[in-house]
């Protein structure tokens, strides 16, 4: 058993015995963790309220090695993210981030114990300060914005992984996809295709030989690259026509769908859908 110390941020708490529960959490220092934390719950619950879910806290985690369940010694807040709590919207949105998180990272969690490998530690703390920002500015962005921080964090957030949306080459001819979606920088109008489970575009010219794909077109291309080259705040700052994000929406979901076996959608979503985003 060893003793570590990590920042890391609550995922999902689940009630467990009397006074016990069941954590999710993603760690800055060793990624997805599922941990007991005991005498949490009372009347005087130990450790306040770091352990509730969004919160980030600072944790001491006696790590079982031959164990998927480890043990939190300690925990103490950093950030409780309590304005997520006053808005249904808010709150919609910040729950499809933390229930998107373990689907991408290891598959669904959703048994006690069910901790597949850890993330390597080059990538877990990069991940850490994603989802810490994503979470951040669910709290901050203006309501309209929320759709496009949760879009482009996503989009990120599998980049890290290694599952990067390749935006600007065509996968048949191998040529530069100009912004109107055609060969080069020329005016060429119409629809690409996105290739999901290749995580790719066909340019204009080529997207007709294609088939099983998703159609792109020039306005929903420039949305996915502006979400990859920028960072989450200015996903914040968009506001792009219905259409368009609709759009999105479809790419974005045949995309996950096909590259991670444990994505099928987000609960959180109809949430969100019933309030308006």
């Amino acid at each position: 058993m060893a003793i570590e110390k990590s920042e890391a941020l609550v995922l999902r708490a689940i009630k467990y015995g009397e006074t016990s529960k069941i954590l999710t959490l993603l760690t800055r220092d060793f990624g997805l963790l599922k941990a007991i934390a005991k005498g949490v719950r009372g009347s005087r619950p130990k450790f306040g309220s770091a352990l509730e879910s969004f919160a980030c806290c600072e944790i001491v985690v006696y790590r079982r090695r031959d164990r998927d369940l480890h043990l939190i010694g300690s925990a103490d807040l950093i950030e409780a993210h309590l304005p997520l709590g006053a808005s249904l919207s808010r709150y919609a949105f910040a729950s499809a981030i933390v229930e998107f998180i373990p689907r991408v990272v290891t598959g669904e969690v959703s048994e006690v114990g069910a901790v597949p490998d850890p993330v390597p530690l080059s990538e877990s703390a990069a991940l850490y300060q994603e989802a810490r920002w994503a979470i951040g500015l669910m709290t901050l962005a203006p309501l309209d914005t929320l759709p496009y921080v949760l879009r482009a964090f996503q989009l990120r957030f599998v980049s890290l992984l290694g599952h990067g949306m390749e935006l600007h080459t065509c996968l048949n001819c191998g040529r530069e996809i100009g912004e109107a979606g055609g060969r080069g920088l020329g005016p060429a109008a119409g629809a690409l295709a996105l290739s999901a489970g290749q995580g790719g575009l066909y340019c204009v010219e080529c997207a007709h030989d294609t088939s099983g794909t998703v159609a792109v077109s020039p306005a929903a291309l420039a949305v996915l690259r502006a979400y990859v080259e920028n960072d989450l705040a200015v996903a914040a700052r968009q506001n792009l026509q219905p259409m368009v994000r609709a759009e999105v929406g479809r790419v974005m979901e045949a995309f996950l769908t096909a590259q991670f076996d444990g994505y099928r959608g987000l609960r959180s979503l109809k949430l969100a859908a019933s309030v308006g985003g």
